[in-house]
């Protein structure tokens, strides 16, 4: 584990907030595309079934999933 001086750690404050601030934006992106597919979900259930035009939706959650790109993978 790394030990910072304080001078170190002052400087990579600004570097941290923008990191913190990518995740919390990538985390609303992520949200935001599981709540389109539940209300999908919750229509096609309510329908009794229905058409998806999976193109538009692969097409949506894409444009959505641009937004999140660049964010470092989850561990």
């Amino acid at each position: 584990m790394k030990t910072f001086t304080l001078d170190e750690a002052q400087s990579l404050l600004p570097v941290l907030e923008a990191l913190l601030k990518r995740a919390i934006e990538g985390k609303q992106a992520a949200e935001e595309v599981e709540s389109v597919l539940s209300d999908l979900a919750r229509r096609i259930y309510l329908s009794g079934g229905m058409h998806v035009d999976v193109g538009a939706v692969h097409r949506a959650l894409a444009h959505r999933r641009v937004r999140s790109e660049g964010l470092p993978a989850g561990r």
